[in-house]
């Protein structure tokens, strides 16, 4: 079995099991509690003859996934260039240093920088600071 952490309490567990004389893969979600970790509803059990066909879909599918913007432990100030705070919280957006370098970038009418507090990958808040507007930026007070 593998463990994989996805953070401080939750496990992805993947590993073989025997159901009904069969032998399958099951992919698990499994929570720390009073110290040890027990297993979820949140999981997938897979028959042999399908394991081959998620393995294509889940490469397929993983193409489409947003980059990592940080892989750092130390809490981060980036700027986030985003059409919506959906795109900009799974970084579906252009990612910069500083607000400067963000307002010079001309992206359509509509996009919107938003200064996120990033640690470990993970957006940890949004705040919209401007919006495009025809051809400049235009600030947003929250």
């Amino acid at each position: 079995m593998s463990n994989l952490q996805k953070s401080d309490s939750v496990q992805i567990r993947v590993g073989v099991t025997d159901n009904k004389a069969h032998r399958m893969l099951q992919i698990r979600e499994w929570v720390r509690k009073n110290g040890s970790y027990i297993p979820t509803k949140r999981g997938i059990t897979v028959p042999r003859e399908l394991v081959d066909h998620l393995i294509e879909e889940m490469v397929r599918h993983k193409k489409t996934l947003p980059r990592t913007v940080a892989q750092v432990d130390d809490e981060q100030i980036k700027f986030i260039i985003a059409k919506t705070r959906h795109d900009a919280q799974f970084h579906r957006g252009r990612t910069y240093d500083d607000e400067a370098a963000a307002r010079k970038k001309a992206p359509p009418t509509g996009y919107i920088i938003y200064r996120a507090t990033i640690k470990s990958g993970a957006v940890l808040s949004l705040e919209p600071i401007a919006k495009r507007g025809d051809s400049r930026w235009l600030s947003r007070k929250s």
